[in-house]
Protein backbone atom coordinates (compact mmCIF):
# COMPACT_ATOMS: atom_id res chain seq x y z
CA UNK A 1 0.00 0.00 0.00
CA UNK A 2 1.24 3.28 -1.01
CA UNK A 3 0.03 6.20 0.23
CA UNK A 4 -1.86 7.35 3.52
CA UNK A 5 -5.49 6.48 4.33
CA UNK A 6 -8.16 8.90 4.48
CA UNK A 7 -11.08 8.29 6.08
CA UNK A 8 -14.10 10.62 5.24
CA UNK A 9 -17.94 10.11 4.76
CA UNK A 10 -19.24 9.07 1.79
CA UNK A 11 -20.60 12.00 -0.46
CA UNK A 12 -21.74 10.84 -3.77
CA UNK A 13 -23.51 8.44 -6.16
CA UNK A 14 -20.63 7.05 -7.71
CA UNK A 15 -19.11 6.29 -3.96
CA UNK A 16 -22.52 4.62 -2.98
CA UNK A 17 -22.14 2.40 -6.39
CA UNK A 18 -18.85 1.49 -5.55
CA UNK A 19 -20.28 -0.29 -2.15
CA UNK A 20 -22.05 -2.29 -4.83
CA UNK A 21 -18.71 -3.56 -5.88
CA UNK A 22 -17.34 -4.31 -2.40
CA UNK A 23 -20.76 -5.82 -1.36
CA UNK A 24 -20.11 -8.76 -4.11
CA UNK A 25 -16.16 -9.06 -3.75
CA UNK A 26 -16.13 -9.54 -0.03
CA UNK A 27 -19.29 -11.18 0.83
CA UNK A 28 -20.26 -12.66 -2.72
CA UNK A 29 -23.77 -11.58 -2.61
CA UNK A 30 -26.05 -11.69 -5.49
CA UNK A 31 -28.09 -8.64 -6.49
CA UNK A 32 -30.97 -9.73 -4.95
CA UNK A 33 -28.81 -9.56 -1.34
CA UNK A 34 -26.84 -6.04 -2.06
CA UNK A 35 -27.93 -3.06 0.32
CA UNK A 36 -28.64 -0.71 -3.14
CA UNK A 37 -26.54 2.03 -3.68
CA UNK A 38 -30.04 4.49 -3.37
CA UNK A 39 -30.56 2.87 -0.06
CA UNK A 40 -27.34 4.13 1.24
CA UNK A 41 -27.86 7.70 -0.72
CA UNK A 42 -30.96 8.44 1.34
CA UNK A 43 -29.81 7.08 5.16
CA UNK A 44 -26.35 8.70 4.98
CA UNK A 45 -28.83 11.97 5.44
CA UNK A 46 -30.70 10.40 7.74
CA UNK A 47 -28.37 9.36 10.46
CA UNK A 48 -26.60 6.32 9.17
CA UNK A 49 -23.00 6.62 10.10
CA UNK A 50 -21.04 5.71 6.53
CA UNK A 51 -17.68 6.12 6.13
CA UNK A 52 -14.72 5.29 3.52
CA UNK A 53 -11.23 4.37 3.55
CA UNK A 54 -9.76 5.71 0.73
CA UNK A 55 -5.68 5.21 -0.28
CA UNK A 56 -4.93 7.35 -3.22
CA UNK A 57 -8.22 8.37 -4.22
CA UNK A 58 -9.08 4.82 -4.60
CA UNK A 59 -11.46 3.71 -2.16
CA UNK A 60 -10.41 0.81 0.00
CA UNK A 61 -13.22 0.15 2.33
CA UNK A 62 -16.53 1.31 4.56
CA UNK A 63 -18.02 1.07 7.58
CA UNK A 64 -22.05 1.42 7.97
CA UNK A 65 -23.85 1.69 10.66
CA UNK A 66 -27.45 2.81 11.68
CA UNK A 67 -29.38 4.37 14.61
CA UNK A 68 -30.85 1.94 16.81
CA UNK A 69 -32.55 1.48 20.63
CA UNK A 70 -31.01 -0.75 22.54
CA UNK A 71 -31.76 -1.45 26.61
CA UNK A 72 -34.06 1.75 26.30
CA UNK A 73 -31.09 3.75 25.12
CA UNK A 74 -30.32 5.14 21.50
CA UNK A 75 -27.43 3.77 19.64
CA UNK A 76 -25.53 2.84 16.91
CA UNK A 77 -25.97 -0.66 15.18
CA UNK A 78 -22.73 -1.38 13.33
CA UNK A 79 -23.77 -3.23 10.42
CA UNK A 80 -21.24 -3.42 7.73
CA UNK A 81 -17.58 -3.49 7.73
CA UNK A 82 -15.90 -4.20 4.41
CA UNK A 83 -12.03 -3.66 3.25
CA UNK A 84 -11.47 -4.67 -0.48
CA UNK A 85 -8.74 -7.68 -0.42
CA UNK A 86 -5.83 -5.28 -2.38
CA UNK A 87 -5.84 -3.35 1.26
CA UNK A 88 -6.27 -5.88 3.53
CA UNK A 89 -4.07 -6.35 6.22
CA UNK A 90 -2.94 -2.10 6.88
CA UNK A 91 -5.08 -1.85 9.69
CA UNK A 92 -7.87 -0.16 7.17
CA UNK A 93 -10.87 -1.65 9.10
CA UNK A 94 -9.43 -0.60 12.44
CA UNK A 95 -9.14 2.91 11.39
CA UNK A 96 -12.19 2.39 9.84
CA UNK A 97 -14.16 1.36 13.45
CA UNK A 98 -12.42 3.91 15.42
CA UNK A 99 -13.60 6.56 13.23
CA UNK A 100 -16.93 5.17 13.29
CA UNK A 101 -16.76 5.40 17.07
CA UNK A 102 -15.29 8.89 16.91
CA UNK A 103 -18.59 9.96 15.16
CA UNK A 104 -21.07 7.79 17.46
CA UNK A 105 -19.96 9.85 20.17
CA UNK A 106 -20.86 13.28 18.64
Amino acid sequence: MAGKVLIRKLRNHAEFEYLLYIQKTIWHHSDVNLTPAHQFYVHSRMGVILLGAFVDGKMAGFVYSFPAIYDGGFCQHSHLLAVVPEFQGYGIGKKLKWAQRREALK
